[in-house]
């Protein structure tokens, strides 16, 4: 299995973190819901798909070339007035993040939680990464996509 969730989060993480250490000092990005979140706004990026490209694997070794991953994105805020808001901001820079790694976003929209006081909006990405080729481009894990897809 191509497994590049540790690289996508990590580097979600980073540029999260960099963007709104000050703005908001209590987020958190996590790969799997959490059962009750530190704080909010709250960040959750998951891979939720991976399937291996039958045009690029090769049977008589075993060895798969391309994967087609899903990952979800959820966002998650409480802050009062300005939830949908903040959700927003938080949403559209994380998902310039994932279109700068080589994701295509395939679905964006609210997303009605059981606490009505969270306010959440959900993404889903796709994307063919080539297996295991990841280089670093000044620090950043970049991974390389097919060209196809």
């Amino acid at each position: 299995m191509i497994d590049i969730e540790n690289v996508v989060v990590s580097n979600i993480i980073t540029a999260t973190r960099t963007q709104y250490a000050s703005t908001y000092p209590g987020l958190k990005v996590y790969s799997t819901t959490p059962r009750q979140p530190e704080s909010f706004p709250c960040v959750v990026l998951e891979m939720v798909g991976n399937a291996s490209v039958r045009q690029t694997y090769t049977f008589d070794d075993h060895q798969e070339h391309h994967a087609d991953v899903t990952f979800q994105l959820d966002v998650f805020c409480n802050n009062g007035d300005d939830d949908k808001q903040t959700a927003k901001t938080i949403f559209d820079f994380i998902d310039r993040q994932m279109q700068d790694m080589g994701f295509m976003r395939i679905m964006a929209s609210p997303t009605p939680n059981i606490d009505r006081t969270i306010y959440r909006i959900t993404g889903r990405y796709t994307g063919r990464p080539d297996a295991g080729i990841t280089t670093t481009v000044n620090g950043t894990n970049v991974i390389t996509f097919s060209v196809f897809r």
